[in-house]
């Protein structure tokens, strides 16, 4: 089973523009800390979609690793302008590098272009069926 937050990620590939819209617009409606899971999200546009092998499902935790780490080092500074008091033992203590609800539009921007870079670049494959 994927996490789901990678599991969105592969969702957002299978999206158009207007359909990330909608579903913008309707999370920004939920409860704070609240997103729509991937199950929810096909039953919202209709999607059928294929199982990931267990090689895109690492490719894509590689990807959620370094957003992740970039997260965190911008929690940190962001913790430091608030908290100038605390010091960076306290800081790494107290910051986490998760992805939460509010960061879902960040990451999945940030996996459609480290995994499925239109030039061929990304770790993943653009193959897909809808």
């Amino acid at each position: 089973m994927l996490e789901p937050m990678i599991a969105r990620a592969f969702l957002y590939r299978l999206l158009n523009e207007r359909e990330r819209e909608i579903l913008r617009d309707y999370e920004a409606r939920l409860p704070p800390r609240r997103y729509l899971q991937a199950s929810e999200v096909c039953r919202m546009f209709r999607l059928q979609v294929n199982p990931k092998t267990e090689q895109e499902i690492q490719a894509m935790n590689k990807v959620a690793a370094e957003f992740s780490a970039i997260l965190w080092k911008q929690r940190i500074l962001e913790y430091k302008t608030e908290n100038p008091e605390m010091t960076d033992l306290d800081l790494t203590d107290a910051v986490d590098g998760k992805i939460e609800a509010e960061d879902i539009g960040e990451w999945q921007e940030f996996a459609a272009v480290r995994y499925f870079a239109p030039d061929g670049a990304g770790t993943g494959s653009r193959e897909f069926a809808r």
